[in-house]
């Protein structure tokens, strides 16, 4: 979590829409936003570039397509089909770019999602979470057990100059998703891959008493899965099997909370309060949570105007 609340306070500061590569000078970055992710763009050097090309091209498809089905299964399967694409239409080149000087890459690791950070001291690209390093072309120079997969490249095109990041793809979407019914895993985990995966249809059929309040070893029950993903009639089915729509994780968070992780869209925190999730702090035994205004607060440092209005409005109808 504390991962994901670094990403969103760079998030917040990020600009939007093209990124001006003239205005760049070589070897410096920005960061802009696309899907909400940060994405960098950096400026090699000539002599950043020599490098580069230098070097033998190492491209492993079935490696892409496994870092691919992993963000998938976070993001569902259109972000992942459109990072798969978009990165293998770069992999075979030496920079892994449209132009020579300018790196286009996901600014969060491959795996677990954390935010990229630059070394200007040795030129690498570091993921903080695991350590892991990145070359100037976004490929992993130390995997480690955490991250093992180069950087994604979003779709981008440049125009006179600016780069413009493209939309996610709308056909030949790839279904990452396994035979979740087939998987050695408990129904209750078969559940929770189903929400997982936006599995609507499945994730019904494993909606019982029994899984509905059983809970992972972090302490979050399905209702935080469903969180995430816009799952309204999830949401509701689980608390009419007896899901505690006020469980609190072992790390203080509960599953309103974690939907108000996502102010582009409040369907899932209406629903939430409409079924009675709590919206000021309390406990549960020794496990306590702040009120949602606080964790909103703290999560977007940088809350705009119009949002903090819209998570108000919707507070404001829980009392």
């Amino acid at each position: 979590m504390k991962y994901l609340l670094q990403f969103l306070f760079m998030l917040s500061i990020l600009a939007s829409g093209s990124a001006s590569a003239n205005e760049s000078k070589a070897g410096s970055y920005i960061y802009k936003e696309w899907q909400g992710h940060p994405v960098i763009i950096y400026k090699r050097t000539p002599e950043q570039i020599k490098q580069l090309k230098s070097k033998a091209v190492l491209s492993n498809t079935q490696h892409l397509y496994n870092a691919a089905a992993r963000k998938a299964y976070m993001s569902g399967n259109q972000m992942g089909s459109t990072l798969f694409y978009s990165t293998l239409s770069h992999n075979n080149k030496a920079v892994r770019s449209q132009d020579d000087d300018l790196l286009v890459v996901l600014g969060v690791s491959s795996s677990f999602g954390c935010a990229i950070k630059f070394d200007e001291q040795q030129s690498v690209f570091v993921d903080p979470c695991s350590k892991s390093t990145y070359g100037l072309d976004g490929r992993i120079l130390t995997p480690t057990n955490r991250e093992q997969h180069d950087l994604f490249i979003p779709p981008y095109s440049i125009e006179k100059g600016e780069v413009k990041l493209g939309k996610l793809v709308e056909e030949k979407i790839i279904d990452f998703a396994p035979n979740i019914t087939k998987l050695d895993i408990s129904d209750f985990r078969k559940l929770l891959a189903a929400i997982s995966w936006r599995k609507t249809k499945l994730a019904k059929q494993y909606i019982n008493k029994q899984t509905a309040q059983e809970t992972t070893e972090t302490g979050a029950n399905a209702l935080h899965a469903a969180a995430g993903n816009t799952m309204p009639d999830i949401i509701k089915l689980l608390v009419e099997a007896g899901a505690d729509i006020n469980k609190i994780t072992r790390a203080g968070y509960t599953p309103l909370q974690l939907a108000l992780l996502n102010l582009g869209d409040l369907t899932n925190a209406k629903t939430m309060i409409e079924l009675g999730a709590k919206t000021e702090k309390y406990c549960q035994g020794k496990l306590c949570t702040q009120s949602v205004m606080d964790f909103v607060t703290y999560s977007y440092p940088n809350l705009s105007d119009e949002e903090a209005a819209n998570v108000k409005m919707l507070l404001d109808k829980a009392k």
